[in-house]
């Protein structure tokens, strides 16, 4: 899969990004923790903490500098699958 491929400063910001897409309303909802198991679960790493503050800038940083860029559209497709997952369980 995908999220395997990744090295681990790939993993570990595409986990900052998915953590701050699903707290971006203020709600995190069972199947959002249910989608970052999934994804933890692909890539091999520990569930991350939801309590954690997001910092925007180190994860803009994060993708635009230290992403290898064959994988960034891979990537943003599965952050905006969060988004529209989300948007689903508000309508």
């Amino acid at each position: 899969m995908f999220l395997n491929s990744l090295n681990p400063t790939e993993k570990d910001n595409f986990m900052k990004l998915a953590v701050a897409v699903i707290k971006a309303d203020g709600v995190v909802e069972e199947s959002e923790k249910q989608i970052l198991s999934a994804y933890a679960n692909e890539m091999q790493i520990p569930v991350c903490n939801l309590d954690e503050q997001c910092d925007a800038d180190s994860i803009h940083q994060g993708i635009c500098y230290d992403f290898d860029t064959s994988n960034k559209t891979n990537y943003l497709f599965r952050i905006a699958g969060i988004g529209v997952c989300r948007w689903k369980l508000c309508c």
